[in-house]
């Protein structure tokens, strides 16, 4: 249901990449497509959560657990966000050690 929307969406976003090669950037162009892919998120989203609330009243309460949970697993993690194990910029938080890991002639790891 959602499949024309985020064909846009992508082209939109291809658009705004487009424009930040321009010289000068047009601005005032790449803010308007900004604009209309918020708005189309939007969209996605309301959808989206529209076909939720329809699961949710249709499920028991014990199956729609494990149904927010599968969709929960699922969803990407968008690349500008720090996942889980990665270390934050200012070297505090979550992080795996030195990256090292297990490698040959390094012995059992950090």
């Amino acid at each position: 249901e959602t499949e024309d929307l985020r064909t846009k969406m992508r082209d939109l976003e291809d658009g705004v990449f487009d424009l930040m090669q321009s010289d000068p950037v047009p601005v005032a162009r790449v803010d308007s497509l900004l604009a209309e892919i918020s708005h189309t998120r939007l969209e996605i989203a309301r959808i989206a959560s529209r076909k939720l609330i329809e699961a949710k009243g249709v499920l028991p309460p014990e199956e729609e657990r494990f149904f927010f949970d599968a969709i929960l697993e699922s969803r990407p993690t968008p690349h500008f966000t720090r996942g889980e194990g990665q270390r934050r910029s200012d070297g505090r938080g979550e992080g795996r050690g030195d990256g090292q890991g297990r490698r040959e002639g390094r012995g059992e790891g950090p």
